[in-house]
């Protein structure tokens, strides 16, 4: 019989643990890290002393939860769904979504990183497998593509012995991307797309996450914020975009907003440089040698950045750096916006908008704060559900738990 217990994740934004008992077979979606506690615990001076600790405080998953489990599918790279690979307590096989993305940008970030993030990385007896989209393994386990902020994100279905157990990982209905786009990114159609076109699958549990589910934001989509973004743009000479490095997506959406406008687009990020090289993205792109050095990209001064209208890609680590810079030169009498994107989720960034904030209109940069949600919004689960088609749901990524079982007893 096919056992689907949610040991984590069933009342809280991240630190989802999904295990699967099937017989012999234990498999496990995501086992990531429980930030709701890590920030009563925590601060900027008072950080953790390592695994066994934030175990025993309930934020990484308990050693008991890996017994007899064989492979472990993580669905995408942010710390609530990857969580603390050398947590881990015994030889286990973890599939990881990117496993390029994963090896060659965020694990050398996190083992050069001082501050406890350098405990992410695998112990020396993990064993780390890429996971190929749209091919079912040998644990009767489909990767899916789906839309989310971190690149690249999956959905996995699971052929069980007596249930098919679909979970959706982090997902948007609608992300920056055209299908085609979408398609030729991820190397196939999105789970929504795969499922429509594949009705002989049938899906009997789906584990669905509810991030939006609650929250009083305003439900602003994709194309909602590009059309913001060009407004900002036609009215002001240079433009600087904050972002993510894995939100691919918004970069490469970014990068054609620069192109339609007839703005040079400029990288001033290592990894955001990065992260575009290893997807392959061959667009007219130069790196500020301050900022960013690759042989991938020609580089420019920051002087050269401004001479002519342009449009400034910087993660937020950079960002204050170069209100600095900046100050220094005459660039800031030019008029310039930057567009503060919010990142997702915002406990693993640990950004301070207000000082950022701060520094920008120090430097004579006006600031323009935008939020475009990785996860579907509300009012999208009757698109799901009706494409999906599940005899049951569960709700998982949420703290709202009885307010999305509402919207989803109505839909079933």
């Amino acid at each position: 019989m096919t056992k689907v217990n949610v040991l984590s994740g069933s009342r809280t934004i991240g630190g989802t643990f999904i295990r699967i008992d099937d017989g012999e077979k234990v498999i496990v979606f995501d086992q990531g890290v429980r930030f709701d506690i890590f920030r009563r615990y925590y601060t900027d001076w008072v950080t953790p002393l390592g695994v066994m600790e934030l175990r025993k405080l309930g934020i990484l998953p308990k050693e008991e939860w890996y017994e007899d489990v064989q492979d472990i599918y993580i669905t995408h790279l942010h710390l609530d769904h990857l969580g603390a690979l050398s947590n881990i307590p015994k030889p286990i096989l973890v599939h990881i979504p990117g496993g390029s993305v994963y090896e060659e940008i965020a694990r050398k970030r996190w083992e050069r990183s001082p501050s406890w993030l350098n405990i992410i990385p695998e112990s020396y007896y993990i064993e780390t497998q890429d996971v190929q989209p749209l091919n079912e393994d040998k644990n009767n386990v489909l990767a899916l593509p789906v839309s989310h902020s971190a690149f690249p994100a999956m959905a996995y279905l699971y052929f069980g012995k007596d249930k098919n157990v679909l979970y959706t990982g982090d997902m948007r209905v609608n992300g920056y991307l055209d299908k085609k786009s979408f398609n030729k990114l991820r190397g196939g159609p999105s789970l929504l797309e795969y499922i429509a076109n594949q009705r002989d699958i049938r899906i009997d549990v789906l584990l669905i996450e509810g991030t939006n589910f609650g929250s009083d934001r305003m439900p602003i989509s994709p194309k909602d914020s590009l059309e913001i973004m060009k407004r900002i743009g036609t009215h002001h000479e240079h433009v600087i975009v904050t972002t993510h490095y894995l939100d691919v997506e918004f970069l490469l959406a970014t990068i054609k907003l620069a192109q339609d406008l007839n703005r040079e687009c400029f990288v001033l990020s290592e990894p955001v440089a990065k992260i575009l090289h290893t997807i392959g993205v061959n667009s007219k792109i130069k790196v500020v040698e301050d900022f960013a050095v690759t042989p991938a990209f020609p580089s420019i001064t920051l002087q050269e950045a401004f001479e002519e209208p342009s449009m400034l890609i910087a993660s937020y680590y950079e960002i204050v750096d170069l209100c600095r810079k900046i100050s220094k030169t005459e660039i800031g009498e030019k008029a310039i916006a930057s567009i503060i994107t919010e990142p997702e989720p915002s406990t693993e960034e640990m950004v301070e908008y207000e000082v950022v904030n701060r520094w920008l209109l120090r430097t004579g940069i006006q600031p323009y704060r935008l939020r475009v949600s990785g996860h579907y919004y509300p009012f999208e689960i009757d698109k799901i559900l009706k494409t999906i088609k599940p005899k049951s749901a569960i709700p998982v990524h949420t703290e709202r738990p009885e307010l999305m079982k509402t919207f989803l007893q109505k839909a079933l």
